[in-house]
């Protein structure tokens, strides 16, 4: 504090010292008060209502799940398959899946419709494991396959009815497969997509729309968004389709000892159903189950047996 000097002192001091005095207590009070209203202000000014920040999103927000479900974990291995395509009434490509590092697969062809079948090396190529197979011609065939120590995935093809395969890399992009140590993975045509179920049992793509056969159930995916449509099929182990219907070989249907025909009309919605249309009662219920159609010429595969309905797979 400013350090205040003492009134001098006067004859008349004792008569005006209240008065002095009163007038400095008095300096004081309102001092104060100013002051007291001044911080009053700046409290107020402090605590008054923040400016309005944008929103954020808080650690305790809820997140909507996408409309696609989060498949299930599945396992590491695929049920044994095999593999069937008709290229004609009388030709056809046919082999089993093997397992890389494992068992060899077994490719045949026929030009009989099936009364001899000439077995095929992939020579070099050391094709261990099938994958997918197509074919166009008693000639041309394609296969997607492990190959190697290493059980890389290829592309090979023949154009000479087996004699010759050629690595075609490139072309992986092209094919759908289903990879057996990720059997709930679709891969279709270099894009890979969550199957419906753990296990795919077949798979088709017909006018670039996947259809998959899973246990006891079809589905076929929208055109217009991810949903899939899906309908009860019991049974079925494999299935040929085409733009408007989904053919069904399938094991356990009442009335057939053997390997049931069975018809969906497509597009699947949620009444669709299974129809009766043959029964193949001379084939094996036993070993994996192949399907192919061509016109009216039925192909079908079970264990070691392919035999062929040239009636659309009423009779065999």
């Amino acid at each position: 504090m400013a350090r205040v000097k003492a009134p001098r002192r006067s004859s008349h001091s004792g008569n005006r010292a209240p008065w002095i005095i009163a007038a400095v207590v008095a300096f004081i009070i309102a001092d104060i008060v100013l002051v007291a209203f001044a911080v009053s202000k700046t409290q107020a000014s402090t605590t008054s209502t923040p400016p309005e920040l944008l929103p954020s999103i808080s650690s305790s927000a809820t997140v909507r799940p996408s409309a696609t479900p989060t498949p299930t974990a599945a396992p590491t291995t695929a049920k044994p398959a095999s593999f069937l395509v008709a290229t004609s009434a009388t030709e056809g490509w046919r082999s089993t899946a093997g397992v890389c590092g494992v068992t060899l697969p077994v490719i045949e062809s026929t030009t009989d419709a099936g009364v001899t079948w000439t077995p095929h090396s992939t020579g070099d190529l050391a094709v261990s494991e099938v994958l997918a197979l197509t074919a166009t011609s008693a000639s041309a065939a394609t296969i997607v396959g492990k190959t190697g120590a290493g059980c890389s995935i290829d592309t090979v093809a023949t154009f000479t009815g087996g004699q010759f395969w050629q690595s075609y890399p490139e072309r992986l992009v092209e094919q759908s497969f289903v990879d057996t140590t990720s059997p709930g993975v679709l891969h279709l045509r270099g894009a890979e997509l969550n199957a419906p179920c753990p296990v795919v049992l077949d798979l088709e793509v017909v006018s670039n729309r996947p259809a998959v056969l899973c246990e006891n159930a079809a589905f076929q995916r929208s055109t217009t968004t991810t949903e899939w449509f899906t309908a009860s099929t019991p049974g079925a182990q494999a299935f040929s389709v085409n733009a408007s219907r989904m053919l069904l070989a399938s094991r356990g249907v009442a009335g057939c000892a053997g390997i049931a025909i069975q018809t969906v009309t497509l597009p699947l919605t949620a009444t669709s159903t299974p129809t009766a249309v043959g029964c193949a009662a001379s084939v094996s219920l036993a070993g994996p189950v192949a399907l192919d159609a061509i016109g009216q010429s039925i192909w079908l595969s079970a264990g070691e047996t392919t035999v062929i309905s040239s009636d659309g797979g009423s009779t065999w």
